[in-house]
């Protein structure tokens, strides 16, 4: 009828959600690099259209993501490939060898992977970064982990969780004085470390690994990002994060494993030092991974915030909600 308005009975929130899903069925179809990195399952990506729509967060932040996950991001690897540059060679990496007179530099690519973990001329930033998320993220775990123990007492604690803006990262020696393993000796004469060196010698003999002085003063220097301990059944957890480059499907994997190995020597010499003082002490590692580009295990994450007490799931969630956030940010 020429003379009749017809006007739809959806009001605009059932738009949108029909919107999301055309949106999604599209996207299946889609082959391209963006489509797969968005189509990955369990990596928390309900949350990048979260951060998109927040309009807290500062507009160009929200647009580097959306130039990182599109490959837009005009690193050289992309100005070349779009013929603006003819070379690939990180620009800041040139910049940083030359005024240290370093000779024969490694030719680094500057990539968006590079710039964000790797590049030396940004590793200071680069630690702030990740040591604000995880500062934020371990004292949300300590101020959340509310499971009780037999005793009706909190079960787990955070000693080097200090608040949002300050952590502390505790060396062997005091891992070890906290567990009743290590007695700290008053200053002097060197017998702190000459009683530890000597029982890490002894762990490295007893289970044939080779070693030397570089391997022991290495071992000494190693200094967990967090840790939690329950003293009730004498739990000691080596708490890692790390902020990764999430381009391959199994970056998280492959971090994890990174991690491992790092931390495996640790926790092999604490576990055989309580073994042998017979002090039940168990030590163990948990660790947390998020990707540049927003990505995290969903089930992985909320089961490890689960097992450090963390019991509310609102709670969990919210936790995760603001860890993706700060990554991004």
């Amino acid at each position: 009828d020429k003379d009749t308005t017809h006007r739809s009975p959806m009001n605009p929130t059932v738009k949108k959600r029909i919107d999301l899903q055309v949106s999604l069925q599209q996207l299946k179809t889609q082959k391209g690099t963006t489509a797969n990195f968005l189509t990955r399952e369990d990596n928390s990506r309900d949350l990048l259209g979260k951060f998109h729509k927040d309009r807290s967060v500062w507009i160009r932040a929200r647009r580097r993501v959306l130039q990182c996950l599109s490959y837009q991001f005009p690193c050289a690897l992309q100005l070349k490939q779009w013929g603006i540059l003819k070379d690939l060679k990180c620009r800041l990496c040139e910049k940083y060898y030359r005024e240290r007179n370093i000779p024969e530099p490694p030719d680094s690519v500057e990539s968006v992977g590079h710039i964000q973990c790797y590049c030396p001329a940004l590793q200071l930033p680069r630690i702030a970064i990740h040591h604000g998320i995880w500062r934020e993220l371990m004292f949300s775990i300590r101020k959340s982990s509310t499971e009780l123990n037999d005793a009706s007492e909190t079960r787990w604690h955070f000693p080097s969780a200090l608040s949002p803006e300050a952590h502390a990262e505790w060396g062997l020696y005091k891992i070890l004085e906290y567990m009743g393993l290590h007695e700290i000796l008053p200053p002097g004469m060197g017998k702190n470390r000459a009683k530890l060196r000597k029982d890490i010698e002894e762990y490295h003999i007893a289970y044939a690994i080779d070693f030397d002085d570089s391997i022991i003063d290495t071992f000494i220097a190693r200094r967990p990002d967090g840790l939690a301990f329950d003293t009730e059944k004498k739990l000691c957890v080596l708490l890692e994060y790390t902020r990764a480059m999430d381009t391959v499907e199994d970056w998280a994997e492959r971090k994890e494993q990174e991690k491992n190995e790092r931390y495996g020597p640790l926790l092999g010499f604490i576990n055989h030092l309580s073994h042998r003082e017979k002090s039940g002490w168990k030590a163990s590692q948990t660790n947390f991974t998020t990707g540049v580009r927003g990505s995290l295990h969903t089930n992985q994450f909320l089961t490890r915030l689960e097992s450090l007490g963390v019991k509310n799931a609102n709670t969990r969630e919210a936790i995760r909600n603001i860890t993706v956030q700060k990554t991004l940010s």
